[in-house]
């Protein structure tokens, strides 16, 4: 009888344990920290959400930012929050400073116009995350920002140079001189955010190449990458082989640097097919920790569609490669679409970094990502917001803004 007792004594106390420990995951979990948070943001004023969003923790400043984007009052001054949150380092802020203001769209032009007339060069500054979160629908900001990179200070110089990141080509060209001086600053993030300019200006950028070849080889591990995309994107160019120089980088060490050069060269497609056979190892290369970046750039280069989905299918299975293959999968665009049942496991998952990046692989995807409709629509009444948002963009990417 004890023997038993102490028996049925130690299943119960392994099912607390068990239970224990599935609360505590839960707990931890980001999509349970970030609704918990959402749920004491709502329904908060714009004075309480603004003490959040500077006197909280991280969770708090995530919450307050999801919270300030939903309302319908006092946008400028929404806008003006955002606009302070834009300035934070940490990635997960920034992406959400992003949705917020893509889900505000032009409301938050009023808002922009008024901190860029702003006394307090703070504020002015700040206008710049806004701005680059705005894309091309930016472009009539390009004028100030230009102004601003010119004859501002270093802070203001480094922040003109963010907000034009995404600008149309044509709106920078007449200050092509002014953004490569940059690459020669002395703060390597100034000359990244220079190169972010570059590679999105593309063959319109042609003049840095000089410089931007002097980065490649003699820049720290950031700038050489970001060197090689800005060179990818303005492509071949008289009296320098920017082929074989992006190429040559995938020796590099870090993995940071690889993954970067396969974006160069992938970007590039066909004319790096005489490089495929430095990218094709590193496709199966658990090492070297670059698989699905290797794979999407032999699919951009090669154009062999049904090796690289098969391979990228694979790389889902296992949860360090998952999010990469699937990053990797909505780059391949339509040609992905075999793959969709595959990417639907993952719409749902706990982690909801996965199946953030599920939804946006269907978004990638476009029209023929049809099947995956129902299910999206589902996710429009997840507890988390910015799977809502997330699925709303992919549901409008597939069928054209025609279903809300």
């Amino acid at each position: 009888m004890g023997q038993m007792f102490s028996y049925l004594i130690g299943i119960v106390v392994a099912g607390l344990i068990v239970f224990g420990l599935y609360m505590g995951l839960l707990v931890s979990s980001p999509a349970y920290a970030r609704q918990v948070n959402a749920d004491r943001a709502a329904g908060k004023t714009l004075d309480e959400l603004r003490k959040m969003l500077f006197e909280g923790d991280r969770n708090d400043k995530v919450a307050a930012i999801t919270a300030i984007c939903q309302g319908d009052d006092e946008i400028d001054r929404r806008v003006k929050l955002i606009a302070a949150a834009t300035t934070s380092e940490d990635q997960t802020i920034q992406s959400i400073c992003r949705l917020s203001v893509q889900r505000l769209g032009d409301r938050v032009k009023p808002g922009v116009r008024k901190l860029l007339a702003s006394s307090n060069p703070v504020e002015v500054r700040s206008a710049a995350g806004v701005i680059r979160s705005m894309g091309r629908n930016g472009d009539e900001f390009a004028e100030p920002m230009l102004k601003l990179l010119k004859e501002g200070d270093q802070f203001d110089q480094h922040a003109a140079l963010h907000s034009i990141q995404k600008m149309s080509p044509e709106k920078l060209v007449g200050s092509i001189e002014s953004i490569i001086g940059k690459l020669d600053d002395k703060e390597f993030n100034t000359q990244c955010s220079a190169c972010f300019v570059l590679t999105n200006m593309g063959p319109a950028a042609e003049p840095a190449v000089e410089r931007l070849v002097q980065l490649l080889e003699e820049g720290n591990v950031s700038t050489r990458s970001r060197a090689a995309q800005a060179l990818a994107a303005i492509g071949p160019v008289e009296g320098y082989d920017i082929i074989a120089l992006v190429a040559g980088r995938l020796e590099a060490f870090s993995y940071a640097e690889k993954v970067r050069v396969l974006d160069a060269l992938g970007s590039l497609g066909p004319d790096a097919s005489a490089h495929l056979d430095k990218v094709t190892p590193l496709m199966d290369d658990r090492k070297k920790n670059c698989m699905a970046e290797a794979t999407l750039a032999y699919y951009r280069i090669s154009g062999d569609v049904e090796r690289s989905r098969k391979r990228l299918i694979e790389l889902l299975v296992k949860r360090d490669t998952r999010i990469a293959a699937l990053e990797s999968l909505g780059g391949m665009g339509e040609d992905a679409t075999e793959a969709i049942p595959n990417i639907l496991k993952y719409l749902g998952d706990p982690d909801l970094a996965i199946s953030e990046t599920a939804i946006l692989t269907l978004k990638q995807i476009g029209p023929t990502a049809e099947s995956a409709l129902p299910r999206l629509k589902k996710m429009l009444a997840h507890d988390d917001f910015l799977i809502c948002v997330a699925a709303q963009e992919a549901i409008d990417s597939i069928s054209g803004g025609s279903e809300k």
